[in-house]
């Protein structure tokens, strides 16, 4: 039996044998109001991590019934003129675009976060600005599609600056992304794009760790950007020209915004603590942080007396994703990917990689509660557990860190495998391997989640 029908067979067990005294748990869930769009993004650079490789993660903040789908999209070609149709915009299509695995709404063509087969890596965040230009066209594109866009089409984060800029220039942000920063990152350098409707500047990351919440960073230097961006906000009286410029505080209304200012301090404080020393583990504590230990903790978390006290990992996270990016590897195991459907702080991250196919679970569902989707029963727990919190979740963290321990002891064993085929010129059976390797982990985790919905219900 195959891991894949194995992961299949688990979803059926669960769902056949509920009792229908039980339905209300899953059924007529309809949407949940609530939430908004503010990620939390972090990139560290080889200087700061233990083996000397970029990693990059995001918390996706939407809503909670936001569902997020992952999606694998293959390199293709394309025939000469052809155009691609966003969501307002049609545009030139790329002559070939390149093999993608990202994490996108289940509603959207674009994506939140992703890397490519280059392991170019990409992750988006929305940004509070009070600025709302025209578009040089008539309704422009959205963040999420130009980060899908990036993926499709560079093999460097250089050059996904550069496509970034050029695409914000022709068409720029549509009315939903008139504030974006864009956070892309290769095995060997990062980079950070802040813009709004029609304008943006960009910087290569110099400090070792960083960190975006949903604010401007970038101040009165930037490697690049549009030609006009200090001369346009004083002539908007958004800067005072006797003054030193800084893009984030002429284009920001009320910089800083100081719930962004402390998840972005609060990140970088954790981040310090173990700076040389960094793993992928280190970045699952940053997203599972509800600022403990400090004047903004509350409890239970989630729930807060002051917007100020808004945390890393919120409810209404809707997925996290961690990437480690490693030089010299073979394009199958460069790009090292840990998916957490949820919030993280109720999840697991599962390890995956671009060489392997997607299970349908993983990309099914809607804003409606749906037994075939995986993102949905994470999401069942979590908010099974938001009834109870101080009583429900060290059950769940106890079982999934177990597994996380596992896990990235498997992983070691796995990638030498790995390794081992590839170098004796079997490279179809290393990605057989690395397929099989995912899915288990995969189909692993989801027996824990069966095992813990079990307790949820039957307790």
């Amino acid at each position: 039996m195959t891991s894949k029908k194995s992961y299949a067979f688990l979803f059926l067990v669960f769902f056949l044998f509920l009792p229908p005294s039980l339905n209300f748990f899953f059924n007529d869930a309809g949407p949940i109001e609530g939430g908004s769009k503010e990620c939390t993004t972090l990139v560290l650079l080889p200087d700061s991590t233990a083996d000397g490789n970029i990693i990059i993660g995001k918390n996706r903040d939407l809503n909670e019934s936001a569902c997020q789908h992952v999606v694998i999209q293959e390199r293709e070609n394309h025939p000469l003129g052809s155009t691609i149709k966003c969501r307002w915009e049609e545009i030139p299509q790329a002559k070939q675009t390149y093999r993608w695995i990202g994490s996108k709404t289940w509603d959207s063509w674009g994506i939140g976060m992703g890397v490519n087969e280059y392991s170019v890596a990409i992750a988006i965040n929305d940004a509070s600005t009070n600025i709302r230009e025209k578009s040089q066209s008539e309704r422009g594109l959205g963040g999420d599609e130009i980060a899908r866009l990036v993926l499709e089409r560079c093999r460097n984060a250089e050059g996904g600056v550069g496509l970034i800029g050029r695409l914000v220039d022709s068409y720029g942000h549509d009315e939903d992304s008139v504030g974006q920063i864009y956070v892309l990152a290769d095995p060997t350098e990062a980079w950070i794009v802040e813009g709004t409707t029609s304008h943006w500047v960009a910087e290569r990351v110099e400090q070792e760790v960083e960190a975006r919440a949903n604010q401007f960073q970038i101040g009165g230097e930037w490697d690049l950007g549009s030609n006009d961006i200090a001369e346009y906000a004083t002539d908007h009286a958004w800067a005072d020209p006797h003054a030193d410029f800084s893009f984030a505080e002429a284009y920001t209304e009320n910089w800083p915004l100081n719930h962004s200012k402390n998840r972005y301090e609060r990140a970088i404080q954790l981040l310090e603590q173990d700076r040389g020393k960094l793993v992928v583990e280190d970045l699952m504590q940053v997203f599972r942080d509800h600022y403990e230990g400090t004047e903004h903790y509350e409890f239970p978390p989630h729930y807060f007396s002051s917007y100020l006290n808004r945390s890393i990992c919120v409810n209404y996270t809707a997925s996290s994703w961690i990437i480690e990016l490693r030089k010299d590897y073979p394009k199958g195991i460069a790009a090292q990917i840990w998916i957490c459907l949820s919030s993280p702080c109720t999840s697991v991250y599962t390890p995956f990689y671009l060489c392997s196919r997607i299970p349908k679970e993983l990309s099914q569902g809607d804003d409606i509660y749906s037994s075939e989707s995986e993102w949905w029963r994470y999401e069942r727990l979590q908010r099974w557990v938001e009834e109870d919190y101080k009583n429900r979740v060290e059950l769940v963290r106890h079982t999934f860190s177990d597994l996380e321990d596992k896990e990235l002891l498997w992983v070691l064993d796995a990638e030498q495998k790995y390794l081992d085929f590839y170098r004796s010129g079997e490279e179809e059976k290393a990605a057989k391997l690395i397929q099989s390797f995912s899915f288990y982990c995969l189909s692993t985790a989801d027996k824990e989640l069966v095992d813990l919905l079990n307790k949820a219900l039957y307790k």
